[in-house]
């Protein structure tokens, strides 16, 4: 492996790069790229994909050894102490976590170093500026780990202590859940109940998660009566002021009845705005629309682009060769790529080659597109299974920068009986626990 195809796989959080590793006595002329991924946050999708802790860890003992284990601990905690940016800091925190565990006291120091700075900048500033609260919250979430069950009302005393010094808003939610799921609530209430009588800072802390709790409740509640009372004409509001999203479609799909929908379609024909029209024909990308696939023909001669797409996406939901058709003549000639490809769900017939080129003349319009095109392909080949599909699945394995959709090309793969041991033996060290996991079940069976 080159020193370039190594960056490139430690960044996707490969396991090929883990096996690189393994397999050599020196690597050298490996730690540049390692460090680089080790102080950056290289995901593709950091919301959606697991952390990446534990594979970076074992990544730098392969390529340091133990012997030069702490030069490298202290760069990374170098690097700890200075990012501001949430998803890299909760990445270093995590790294730090392993070396802890492995003994390094110095790294269980070092995180509890950040939170006490982060109490103190948050106390001392006048306004809290980007990441700050989530890094707090998730730097406390680690010193669970670190401290334990007694480590838990440490903290939640100095969170409380920082509430009673600023009216700034301060998170608490993710941080009393992780603890719950660690120690369990019926045993972290009763204590915090307890020491709160004696203790402001955990009385604060105690009445912000109460209080917290009543708001999510309140949330639920609202949510629903507002679920109940989405209403054609209350949608078609929200698509005037711009307020429909992709859950405002979906809910009020799963909402209507037959009747509903012939309204709905009537409205589409009849008006003149394309704004109406474009927001409601979104509603058919989650249920049937109720008349005939001709009747989407004559919307999509219509010469909106927007239009075009949200009806193609109606289109997806039938089965018809003209709808082959349609989608081999757009995806050779690079129209409506990704809802063409949706077309192909109920439609396809031995497109393999084609879908094939698509994937390697591929250009994304923006930064998160794969997601999508990724999407089309798992949701072609988890219907229509065959080993004639490995190139393409193979194709987005290594082409895919997301490792959370890339386990499920793997389960794909597997579905479609074309995944390979080599793929297996990569698989067993992917960044993805879940993608280690499928790849044990693989080996068992």
């Amino acid at each position: 492996m080159t020193i370039q195809e190594f960056r490139k796989a430690i960044n996707m959080g490969l396991g090929s790069a883990i096996l690189e590793l393994k397999k050599n006595k020196n690597n050298d002329q490996y730690k540049d790229a390692l460090l680089y991924a080790v102080t950056h946050n290289t995901c593709y999708d950091a919301q959606c994909e697991n952390t990446r802790g534990n594979y970076i860890f074992e990544a730098i003992k392969l390529v340091w050894g133990s012997d030069f284990l702490e030069k490298v601990l202290e760069e990374i905690i170098e690097c700890f102490y200075k990012t501001n940016d949430f998803h890299l800091s909760n990445q270093l925190c995590d790294v730090l976590y392993c070396f802890w565990k492995d003994g390094y006291d110095r790294a269980g120091e070092a995180i509890w170093i950040k939170f006490e700075n982060y109490l103190q900048n948050i106390e001392n500033s006048n306004t809290i500026i980007g990441d700050q609260r989530e890094i707090l919250e998730n730097t406390a979430i680690s010193l669970c780990d670190v401290y334990g069950f007694k480590g838990f009302f440490v903290i939640a005393k100095k969170i409380g202590n920082l509430m009673l010094k600023t009216e700034k808003l301060i998170f608490t939610d993710w941080f009393f859940e992780c603890a719950c799921n660690k120690f369990g609530e019926k045993q972290i209430m009763p204590q915090l109940v307890l020491q709160a009588e004696t203790s402001l800072g955990k009385k604060r802390f105690l009445e912000e998660i109460l209080l917290e709790k009543a708001r999510s409740e309140e949330r639920d509640r609202n949510r629903k009566i507002k679920i109940e009372r989405t209403t054609i004409e209350s949608y078609i509001e929200d698509v005037k002021n711009g307020k429909v999203f992709i859950y405002n479609s979906r809910r009020l799909a799963k909402n209507i009845s037959l009747e509903e929908r012939i309204k709905i379609a009537d409205i589409i024909s009849e008006t003149d705005d394309y704004k109406i029209k474009i927001g409601l024909m979104r509603v058919f990308s989650f249920i049937d629309y109720p008349y005939t696939l001709e009747k989407l023909f004559s919307i999509y001669k219509l010469e909106s682009r927007e239009l075009k797409e949200y009806t193609l996406e109606a289109m997806a939901r039938f089965k018809d060769k003209r709808l082959h058709d349609l989608a081999v003549f757009n995806l050779k000639n690079s129209f409506f790529i990704i809802e063409s490809l949706q077309l192909l769900r109920k439609n396809f017939h031995n497109d393999y080659d084609l879908i094939y080129s698509i994937q390697r003349h591929y250009h994304k319009k923006c930064y998160y597109d794969y997601h999508s095109l990724s999407g089309c392909i798992q949701g072609i080949f988890s219907k229509r299974k065959n080993p004639k599909a490995f190139p393409i699945l193979l194709f987005d394995y290594y082409k895919n920068p997301c490792s959370h959709c890339r386990t499920y090309t793997i389960e794909i793969m597997r579905q479609n009986k074309c995944l390979p041991e080599n793929i297996i033996a990569e698989c067993l060290y992917d960044c993805s626990l879940d993608t280690r996991k499928l790849a044990k079940r693989c080996i068992v069976k």
